[in-house]
């Protein structure tokens, strides 16, 4: 695999929707899936060390090629940037004989996606990780890096005034007023 940036992952598949466009009477649609995002993450309280982070992304990394033989890594990234490591990868599928990229034709539909979620989940399962609730029973929704830094300043902040709080009237108890 080769780490791209999204740009440089962008700049791909620009260059082949144009050469499709050179071999093919239609033009490429404008909605057509050409890549697929996949995110991997695992709870906070499973693991946080680097360890356990590059046993994890080895299963990862693995588990994509054993899946999805054909595909073409974009771009990968591992983030810390919340509450726990993630890793966001992006595949695509170009086939040379026709010039196109295709995902609906490699990877499916949702209820594809959802099957390679529970297989991956049994790959896993030795490193002590379950298969997550998803997200429309949990209604979680996905923070930005600002916002989940937002939220940290903001329970840090709560948590030093509490302190503060604690402290003072621990000297009224002790002294009988304020200092």
């Amino acid at each position: 695999y080769k780490a791209r940036t999204y740009k440089e992952a962008s700049n791909y598949i620009s260059k082949n929707i144009e050469e499709h466009n050179k071999h093919h009477e239609r033009a490429f649609r404008k909605d057509a899936a050409v890549a697929c995002e996949f995110i991997f993450s695992y709870s906070p309280t499973t693991g946080q060390d680097m360890h356990f982070a590059r046993e994890f992304e080895l299963e990862v990394l693995t588990f994509l090629k054993e899946q999805y033989p054909l595909a073409k890594c974009l771009a990968i990234a591992r983030h810390c940037d919340e509450s726990s490591f993630h890793w966001h990868v992006v595949l695509t599928f170009y086939d040379k004989d026709t010039h196109t990229l295709s995902i609906r034709n490699n990877i499916g539909g949702p209820g594809d996606l959802k099957r390679a979620q529970d297989v991956f989940a049994d790959r896993v399962k030795h490193l002590g990780l379950e298969r997550g609730i998803p997200k429309q029973i949990t209604k979680s929704k996905h923070k930005t890096k600002r916002q989940h830094n937002h939220d940290i300043l903001t329970q840090k902040e709560k948590e030093d005034r509490l302190i503060e709080q604690r402290a003072k009237e621990a000297l009224r108890n002790i002294f009988g007023e304020d200092r």
